[in-house]
């Protein structure tokens, strides 16, 4: 089977994936990829994997005959292809492409065969779904995704025990946290593609020590603003505001967490960033950032 090659968000033909179990929770990111979908023109992809169960025993214990278990898949996958299609009436109905794929397999495998063999951009998951499909922690599906996949990841979170709410309001303004890397810096290029279609407002955001002296301080400030200069360069003609801030604390995602809650933004954050003693770790801080949002957060593995 021939592979698409890698593509990113910034390709027009690229589409959204959506990944559902058949819970209420996994569609839970249906409002947001329809929105998405939308306002950039992209093509939805709603797929389901079904697990392979080994084969069942009969009535009186004997191993029911092959063709008859083939017959049971078959009509599982029948079951879930019409599954699928309701949710994509929605879609069309909205004047969306959609299409549905149906997988059978280990869910992450399924998921990254489809990665592989579609164009797709981005991928739209909520955070607890029916057989664990996605957990509020890299390390999960996701996270396979994210480093496997090399697709950004938006993940869309909801309170235990209640459907996942629409965070498309926060798509109007996106926060970017910084540490100075280039592999920081990768999540740029997909905010690019936010701004001005869907996103009014990016924020470029480092938190810095209490104990950063002037020198640091001025350093940083002239670092965003020239990040943001770029960007504004980027996106010139778009109707989007790029501005900077910088947050004083010592447990970076709480900061990040905070900013966000109190400015009402989208975090979208690359999974590693630069070590060290006066920079970061964004791999570890984006899956505490993960962990503690009850909102909404785009991650994304560096090419």
């Amino acid at each position: 089977m021939n592979m698409t090659p890698i593509t990113t968000l910034a390709t027009p033909a690229s589409g959204i994936l959506v990944p559902l179990d058949g819970s209420t929770r996994s569609e839970g990111a249906l409002p947001l990829a329809l929105n998405l979908a939308r306002m950039l023109q992209r093509q939805i992809v709603l797929a389901r994997v079904i697990s392979l169960l080994p084969l069942p025993p009969g009535a009186l214990g004997a191993p029911i005959d092959p063709d008859t278990y083939q017959r049971l898949l078959d009509d599982e996958r029948s079951g879930v292809q019409a599954y699928l299609e309701r949710q994509a009436q929605t879609f069309r109905q909205q004047g969306v492409n959609v299409e549905t794929v149906v997988e059978q397999g280990e869910p992450g495998d399924g998921l990254l065969d489809i990665c592989a063999h579609q164009p797709i951009g981005l991928i739209i998951m909520a955070s607890h779904g029916r057989a664990g499909i996605v957990r509020a922690a890299l390390g999960s599906i996701a996270d396979r995704l994210v480093r496997l996949s090399h697709r950004p990841v938006l993940l869309v979170h909801g309170a235990d025990g209640q459907d996942v709410p629409s965070f498309s309001h926060l798509l109007h303004h996106l926060v970017i946290p910084l540490d100075g890397s280039p592999t920081a810096e990768s999540a740029l290029p997909i905010a690019t593609v936010f701004a001005g279609r869907i996103a009014r407002e990016i924020t470029l955001l480092q938190v810095m020590s209490y104990t950063a002296d002037a020198s640091e301080h001025l350093a940083t400030r002239s670092y965003l603003e020239d990040q943001a200069e770029s960007m504004r360069k980027r996106i010139e003609g778009r109707s989007c505001e790029i501005d900077t801030a910088i947050r004083y604390g010592d447990i970076l995602s709480e900061e990040i967490l905070q900013y966000a809650k109190d400015h009402g933004g989208l975090l979208v954050m690359t999974t590693r960033g630069r070590s060290g003693l006066s920079r970061f770790v964004l791999g570890s801080v984006a899956d505490e950032v993960i962990r503690g949002t009850t909102h909404a957060v785009l991650v994304a593995c560096p090419q």
